[in-house]
């Protein structure tokens, strides 16, 4: 019996140990997890806090209550009155509206950015938490953790800037501009009236091209700043192209107020700009739509805009164009025209056709200017008038060119084989494609192709061309000149009329223009005008081409004052290429 209970005494001894043994190791177990927990908390970038609803306590880990300020040991203050203190005021009513909808059950958790002030300075956090309710849903608990989201905030300003701003100007940009159209379309339910001014400095590329980049921005900043004078505190400037400058402006009594306006910008830049020391003559054209007359949305307002501006440019530039139906439906008619022109480069609906040019010494045909035309398969031919102005806005003209220059050195070589060996053959290049890299070797390269001489290629440039950038123009001349190719100024006296720049282009052939031809007869002022610039160009070592004569008594007034060659409906109007050779060796 009594050796019984000293082994039970045994037994429970051991059970005692063990279990002892086991609680240590639990104690220990539980040490390593709290301290784990505690360097983990400590070295974590977030920081953990805990409300507790029914104690009223609340917990935030170590690190970050050394950043928080004096405001949220105050014992007076509630919990949230704590928190709410060192929200920044731009920021409370967002933060507090998140806590609300996800107490009320509208979120799955709480999720909130806001400014949070610290001790030393207000910085970006992010507050996650979740909430633990009791069985009949009352909030008895809350946790989560709060993160320092600074740099991200400095990031995504600097890539809402990229995207958002203007580099130049610091100007809204384009897709902004959509933005707070939108935003105040939203705002204003059609009640009020705002109308769109879009602005385009006139020639803005020749500042560029003849001054350079950097002193091309410096018009766009003092551009910026006049516009910024003759706005109200209220309208919003922004910068939506490379040298368009969009205003949204409130108005109150339709488009009276807003073509005042308009007229008040354009009087505003009448005078010259003061850059460096420089005095720049520049106009601008201004397109204006108003909310709501046409349409009710941001894209629709900028598309309209920009179509008035454009007509505002192709009514002489310097002057203002409100947007209307009928501009809308010219700008439908030249995106199926373009897309058309885009077709006929790829089918090759392209002709040209021949005009016959005389030299009036010998009275023989000596050469022929080649005109394009497109065969459209539905609308028969088209002039080039409705479609080289297209072709050079959008770049088209490069490829139409490119197609020109190879079929007149294609159809030199059939005239050649034909015995037609000195026939000079003209062409108009415009001057986008004389910008054109590759412009000279494609020439080059061409005439060898079709083994054609340089001297029976001759380029046709117009004034307007030429002032577009007169120093990148001379040099691209001259390289053609070194090739032996000719060159012509075409429609003399119908542009600047410069003689100055005479001397410094390397032209052999002046083409007087029509309208010095028209009304020409003797003693007239348009026969005194011909027969100097005939002088003149003689003197320089220039030939003369007369065009557009249409009557046997101009040949002879022409040949009396010694014009060297002429071209027009006297002669011949533009034919095919099988009709024009009848003119080869033959006499008036």
């Amino acid at each position: 019996m009594e050796m019984t209970k000293d082994l039970k005494l045994s037994v429970s001894l051991d059970e005692f140990k063990t279990q002892y043994e086991r609680l240590k190791q639990n104690e220990e177990a539980l040490r390593v997890s709290e301290e784990r927990y505690r360097l983990a908390v400590e070295g974590a970038n977030d920081g953990l806090w805990d409300w507790d609803f029914v104690t009223n306590k609340f917990f935030i880990s170590e690190k970050w209550k050394r950043e928080l300020p004096n405001e949220i040991l105050n014992p007076k203050l509630s919990i949230m009155g704590k928190w709410t203190r060192l929200i920044h005021p731009e920021d409370l009513n967002e933060a507090l509206n998140s806590f609300k909808e996800y107490l009320k059950g509208n979120s799955e958790y709480l999720f909130c950015e806001y400014r949070f002030r610290t001790k030393d300075d207000y910085k970006w956090v992010l507050t996650r938490g979740k909430i633990l309710r009791d069985k009949v849903g009352k909030p008895i608990r809350m946790a989560g953790s709060i993160s320092d989201i600074t740099y991200r905030k400095i990031y995504e300003e600097k890539i809402k800037d990229l995207a958002y701003y203007d580099r130049l100007t610091k100007l809204p940009n384009f897709h902004y501009s959509k933005e707070i159209i939108g935003e105040k379309i939203k705002n204003n339910n059609g009640i009020r009236k705002f109308a769109l001014f879009l602005i385009d400095l006139d020639n803005f590329r020749n500042i560029n091209d003849t001054l350079g980049h950097q002193f091309g921005d410096e018009v766009l900043i003092t551009i910026k700043e006049k516009l910024k004078l003759i706005i109200s505190d209220n309208d919003i400037l922004c910068k939506t192209g490379e040298d368009e400058f969009l205003i949204i402006k409130d108005i109150d009594y339709g488009k009276l107020e807003a073509e005042n306006f308009a007229k008040e910008i354009l009087n505003y830049f009448q005078g010259p700009l003061s850059i460096h020391n420089h005095e720049i003559y520049s106009t601008i054209s201004i397109g204006i739509e108003i909310y709501p007359d046409n349409v009710e949305d941001a894209f629709g307002l900028l598309r309209n805009v920009d179509s008035a501006m454009y007509s505002a440019k192709e009514k002489g530039r310097n002057t203002y164009e409100f947007f209307n139906t009928d501009i809308y439906k010219d700008i439908v008619k030249k995106i199926s025209l373009e897309s058309d022109l885009r077709k006929a480069i790829k089918n090759n609906e392209f002709e040209l056709y021949y005009q016959p040019q005389m030299d009036l010494n010998t009275e023989e045909i000596i050469g022929v200017e080649a005109l394009i035309r497109w065969n459209h398969p539905h609308k028969g031919l088209i002039s080039p008038v409705q479609f080289i102005p297209l072709a050079e806005n959008t770049g088209l003209i490069v490829n139409i060119g490119k197609w020109v220059i190879e079929t007149v050195c294609k159809q030199n070589m059939k005239w050649q084989d034909m015995g037609y060996e000195d026939v000079v053959i003209s062409i108009n290049v415009s001057s986008i494609q004389l910008q054109q890299k590759d412009f000279i070797n494609f020439v080059s390269d061409a005439l060898k192709k079709y083994n054609m001489k340089a001297e029976l290629l001759n380029i046709e440039i117009t004034e307007s061309t030429l002032m577009k950038s007169i120093d990148s123009v001379v040099i691209k001349l001259k390289s053609l000149k070194e090739l032996g190719v000719g060159i012509s100024l075409d429609d003399f006296g119908t542009g600047y009329s410069s003689l100055s720049y005479l001397k410094k282009l390397p032209i052999d052939t002046l083409k007087i223009d029509k309208i010095f031809i028209d009304d020409v007869n003797e003693h007239s002022i348009e026969d005194a005008i011909t027969g100097e610039i005939i002088q003149l160009a003689h003197k320089m070592k220039i030939d003369v081409v007369a065009e557009g004569v249409e009557e046997k008594n101009q040949i002879h007034l022409l040949k009396s004052q010694n014009c060297d060659k002429i071209q027009g409906y006297v002669l011949s109007k533009p034919v095919p290429k099988e009709e024009v050779i009848k003119f080869f060796k033959s006499k008036l």
